[in-house]
C-alpha cells in the first residue's frame, strides 16, 4: 500500500467502476483510510506553524523565499513589482484575515497566512474580467494552488519541518 504524506500528493486518485464489486468496495475504503491519514498529518504540520513563534527576520526571509527563490541576493534588487508583494504580504501577516487573532499573531501559520491570502485574494489572475471562476480554477488546478503549496512547505522548511 502506498503511504501518502500532505507534502506528496498532487493529483487525485480514481477507482474504475466495472468488475468485481467488492474489490471497488475494498478499495475505496483504502483511499478513504488514505485521506483520513492525510487530513490528520496536515493538522499536525498546521498545528507546528500555530506553535512556531516567528521573528521579523524570519518572515521577511520566508517572503523573500518565495517570491525570489533560492537566489534572493542576486533578484532582491531587480523588480520592485516583487518588492510590491513582498510588501503587501508583509501587511497580511500583520494584519491579514484572522492573523491578528491571540494564538495566531507572530506565528509561522500567519506568515503563511500572510501568503495564501495574498496569493488567493489579491494576486492577479489572468482573465479574471471575462470569466470570474478562473480565480477559483486557479487556485484549485493552477498557478495559484501551485504557489500556495509553495508557500506551505517553505514554511515548512522555514520552521525545520519535514
Amino acid at each position: 500500500m502506498e503511504e501518502l504524506c500532505p507534502r506528496d500528493a498532487k493529483d487525485g486518485i480514481s477507482i474504475r467502476h466495472s468488475g468485481d464489486i467488492t474489490s471497488k468496495v475494498n478499495e475505496a475504503r483504502r483511499i478513504l483510510g488514505i485521506s483520513v491519514k492525510y487530513y490528520q498529518e496536515f493538522e499536525e504540520l498546521c498545528k507546528q506553524l500555530v506553535a512556531t513563534p516567528v521573528n521579523k527576520g524570519k518572515v521577511e526571509g520566508y517572503y523573500d523565499r518565495i517570491l525570489y527563490g533560492e537566489e534572493v541576493d542576486e533578484k532582491k534588487e531587480e523588480s520592485s513589482v516583487l518588492k510590491n508583494r513582498k510588501n503587501e504580504m508583509l501587511y497580511l501577516f500583520e494584519h491579514g484575515k484572522g492573523n491578528d487573532t491571540r494564538g495566531v499573531k507572530g506565528t509561522a501559520w500567519a506568515m503563511f497566512n500572510g501568503a495564501s491570502e495574498y496569493y488567493s485574494q489579491y494576486r492577479r489572475i489572468k482573465n479574471e474580467e471575462k470569466d470570474p471562476t478562473n480565480r477559483l480554477k486557479s487556485i484549485w488546478f493552477g498557478s495559484t494552488g501551485r504557489s500556495i503549496e509553495h508557500a506551505f512547505d517553505v514554511a515548512l522548511e522555514t520552521i525545520k519541518v519535514g
